[in-house]
C-alpha cells in the first residue's frame, strides 16, 4: 500500500493493480474485503491523493485497482464528480469511465452527489465522448431521479439534458421520451413551457 505514494508512475500503478488483486482474492474467499484494514488503508491513500490535488494519480490508481475490484469506485464517486470540472480531457474521460463502470451497481449515485446541477452539466458536455451503450444506463438513472427532484433547477437541467439527448442521439430517444413527457406536467409552469 505504501508504494501507492511512490513518485514513478509504473511503480504506483503496479502497486494499485496488486492492491486490487488482493481485495478481489479476499472477496473471492468470502471475506468482506470492503470492511478490511487493507481496504481502509487503500481508501485513505487514494483520498489523500485527491486532497493533495494529485487527482490524476488518484484516478490512475483507482482505474488499476478497479480492474480487479471495481467496488472500490463506490467510495469515490462524489470525489470524482467534484474534481471532474478541473480535469483535462484524458482524465475527464477516465473519471467518467470509472463512474460508468459502477453506474449500474450504484442506483443512488446522483442522490449522493451534492453538486447535482454541476453533475448534469458535466454529463451534458461529456455526452459526445460517451457511447450510446454506456450512456443508456446513465439516462435511466437520471430519468428515475431528476423528474421528481425537489429542486426545480435540477429538474430544468435534467430536462435540458434529455432534450439534448433527444435531438442528438436518435437511438436513445426511447430512453428520454417518458422523462420529457413528465416535464410537460411539471409543477413549475416555466419548466412545462
Amino acid at each position: 500500500v505504501s508504494s501507492l505514494d511512490f513518485g514513478r508512475k509504473s511503480i504506483y500503478l503496479a502497486s494499485a493493480e496488486v492492491c486490487g488483486l488482493i481485495l478481489a482474492q479476499m472477496a473471492e474467499r468470502g471475506r468482506d474485503s470492503s470492511s478490511s484494514n487493507l481496504f481502509f488503508l487503500i481508501k485513505n491513500r487514494v483520498k489523500r491523493m485527491f486532497d493533495n490535488t494529485k487527482v490524476d494519480k488518484a484516478l490512475s490508481s483507482l482505474e488499476m485497482i478497479a480492474l480487479n475490484f471495481p467496488k472500490v469506485i463506490d467510495s469515490f464517486v462524489v470525489l470524482i464528480f467534484a474534481n471532474l470540472k478541473h480535469l483535462v480531457s484524458e482524465y475527464k474521460v477516465m473519471a467518467l469511465k470509472l463512474v460508468l463502470k459502477r453506474s449500474e451497481k450504484i442506483s443512488d449515485v446522483f442522490k449522493r452527489i451534492h453538486p447535482q446541477v454541476l453533475t448534469l452539466d458535466i454529463l451534458s458536455s461529456a455526452m459526445d465522448s460517451i457511447a450510446d451503450k454506456k450512456l443508456q444506463p446513465l439516462l435511466e438513472i437520471v430519468g428515475e431521479i431528476f423528474p421528481d427532484h425537489d429542486n426545480s433547477v435540477c429538474r430544468a437541467k435534467a430536462y435540458s439534458f434529455f432534450m439534448k439527448v433527444y435531438e442528438e442521439r436518435e437511438s436513445l430517444r426511447q430512453y428520454v421520451r417518458v422523462s420529457l413527457l413528465k416535464g410537460l406536467s411539471d409543477p413549475t409552469e416555466e419548466l412545462r413551457e
